[in-house]
């Protein structure tokens, strides 16, 4: 997917630290998971793994690919599905795959809250962030899924392990930059192209109970206990609920009420899923609150912070607060250059300042 601060290309050089600093072992808590790409390694690494976030499009990524150990039977589906044959095939994958391949050929699109939207046809406001077509598919995927589970059909598993394929297969055709603030003007190759859901790929080697939350991270420490505290807050003023409106609107769904949208791109209200990290000295006061929790309560031996140099917390911030909470001998900082995520061009009112940053990783003993 699309997402800033994504870390799929930096997952050697987490590794990598994580070795140089003698970490092998244990429960492994990812607080700001994002697209969970950094606990599903961790979870193919052998750790136990505990994630969380404040944004439901992240929970179900989280449930999909850290929480679910095998591939689902989808033994409750109706009939014409077709799932039945394939269950005890010796293929753990195919009832999944048949899913899919339903989902994608059988299902009609339908005019729903997406197309009415977010489509040049049915949106009144001219949004273009799909196209029509995509629009209905988006609309009676996200319907059937919703009621399948309402009728008993689907397990917590099976609805997360779908409702994620859908939430990739949508960030892939979506008419935008990178990010859901705004849409682009014209078409772009990627999002005339069919909607297609994909079957995910599961980690199946480690049946550990892993665990997946939906809560602020502040809040969320001091109901957890792990070994290892990955930090991976967001480092800019921008919100992630306003970057990801769209995909947050799907991950919710509208089936009881649909959500409340405004203003040119369709935004929707976000103020209770505000990070305080994305402010400089609500930032700073969250993370001392943070890093001393995972101290005092969390029973957390080793941390590890995230954060590239243009965040708006300073390196000698971060080193003054890990320091002072943990031993100040263990503290080191491993750097990595790596291209900048680009959700827009350079323009007037906003010019990058490279090309390229550079990925801090920090790393402090608590105990």
């Amino acid at each position: 997917m699309r997402y800033i601060g994504n870390k799929t290309k930096l997952l050697g050089f987490i590794d990598g630290v994580m070795e140089t600093v003698g970490i092998h072992s244990g429960t492994f808590c990812d607080i700001f998971a994002g697209t969970a790409s950094v606990a599903r390694y961790m979870k193919s690494k052998g750790f136990q793994v505990i994630c969380g976030d404040i944004m439901r499009y992240s929970y179900i990524l989280q449930w999909a690919y850290v929480v679910v150990n095998q591939y689902p039977r989808f033994a409750g589906l109706p009939p014409e599905v077709g799932v039945m044959g394939h269950a005890g095939s010796g293929n753990p994958q195919g009832p999944l795959r048949k899913v899919i391949s339903f989902l994608n050929e059988q299902v009609d699109g339908a005019d729903g809250f997406i197309y009415r939207n977010y489509c040049p046809g049915g949106s009144r406001d001219g949004r273009l962030y799909f196209t029509d077509e995509n629009g209905r598919r988006i609309d009676a995927v996200r319907s059937i899924l919703e009621n399948w589970r309402r009728q008993g059909r689907l397990a917590n598993d099976e609805y997360y392990l779908l409702l994620a394929s859908l939430l990739e297969s949508v960030d892939a055709v979506a008419n935008i930059s990178g990010v859901y603030c705004s849409f682009l003007k014209e078409l772009q190759p990627n999002a005339v192209r069919r909607l297609r859901l994909r079957p995910s790929v599961l980690v199946t080697e480690n049946p550990q109970r892993h665990e997946a939350h939906l809560r602020d991270a502040n809040e969320l420490i001091l109901q957890i206990r792990c070994d290892i505290l990955y930090l991976d807050p967001p480092y800019n003023p921008r919100q992630y609920a306003g970057n990801y409106h769209l995909l947050e609107s799907i991950a919710e769904g509208w089936s009881q009420e649909e959500p409340k949208i405004y203003g040119k791109t369709g935004m929707r209200p976000y103020q209770n899923q505000r990070s305080v990290y994305c402010s400089r000295r609500e930032g700073h006061r969250a993370l001392v609150d943070l890093v001393e929790k995972a101290r005092e309560r969390a029973g957390c031996t080793h941390l590890l912070l995230s954060y590239n140099d243009e965040g708006i917390i300073s390196q000698q911030e971060i080193q003054e607060i890990l320091c002072a909470a943990g031993r100040s001998r263990t503290y080191r900082r491993f750097e990595r250059a790596y291209k900048r995520f680009r959700s827009d061009a350079d323009g007037p009112k906003r010019k990058y300042r490279a090309d390229g940053v550079t990925e801090r990783l920090y790393y402090v003993r608590l105990r």
